[in-house]
């Protein structure tokens, strides 16, 4: 695996092998930073570890000013939550707090007055959106489609979904998943290329599946940084 970076707006992620690679990549970076005046916020970045190894106890990066980057359990990027581990996880916790959050509001305004169609239609537009956020591009255990599963059956019925024709969450996941499939094989990125083999083609979603679980592989042996930059 070849370190790299990620960037989008005034943050970027930093990925590397190993955690002297990622050192070098962030000396690199800080010297672009350097030469048009701006420099690393130390207070919102931080470094995650995945691998075999995660539990280890790594070095702090350190910064052209001498500062330091600590390494964390958790982190955020483009709202989405990593976690720590063997592989590349995602957290769900937050995102399902936010989903009970907007159907409590949607719920003390409705009450039990609206109908079931029409609750449904609003649980579809305004709260699905926030529970399924960037599942598609996240790599999901049994456990955690199951969770979303049930996060959902708390609050509608398995009857109710069925005679109205609202999806369980796993078939909407794999809609989601087949449509982003969709999407990536189309770019013309040579990032998107170097996950995306020749063989996927916009139709063969299992075969881009399984190509695009190299993406999760490259990421099972490496260091991560989020920086924020000030």
């Amino acid at each position: 695996m070849v370190a790299t970076y990620l960037p989008h707006a005034d943050d970027i992620l930093l990925i590397a092998p190993s955690v002297s690679a990622l050192q070098i990549l962030l000396n690199v970076y800080e010297e672009e930073l350097l030469a048009i005046d701006m420099y690393v916020n130390k207070k919102k970045s931080l470094c995650l570890r995945f691998g075999r190894r995660y539990t280890e106890q790594c070095a702090e990066l350190v910064t052209a000013d001498g500062g330091h980057i600590s390494w964390a359990d958790r982190c955020r990027y483009l709202d989405v939550y990593f976690t720590r581990g063997c592989s590349l996880r995602c957290c769900l916790e937050e995102a399902k707090s936010r989903f009970f959050r907007a159907f409590n509001a949607i719920f003390s305004k409705t009450g039990r007055c609206t109908s079931e169609p029409v609750f449904l239609s609003l649980l579809s537009s305004k709260c699905m959106p926030i529970l399924l956020y960037a599942v598609e591009a996240c790599p999901l255990l049994a456990r955690q489609i199951k969770s979303i599963e049930f996060t959902l059956t708390r609050i509608t019925v398995n009857e109710c979904q069925v005679n109205f024709g609202f999806l369980p969450a796993k078939y909407q996941i794999l809609i989601c998943t087949a449509k982003f499939l969709q999407r990536f094989v189309a770019l013309e990125s040579g990032l998107c290329a170097l996950f995306a083999s020749d063989e996927c083609g916009a139709g063969s979603y299992t075969s881009c599946s399984y190509s695009l679980g190299k993406v999760f592989i490259l990421h099972v042996s490496c260091a991560m940084l989020f920086v924020a930059n000030f």
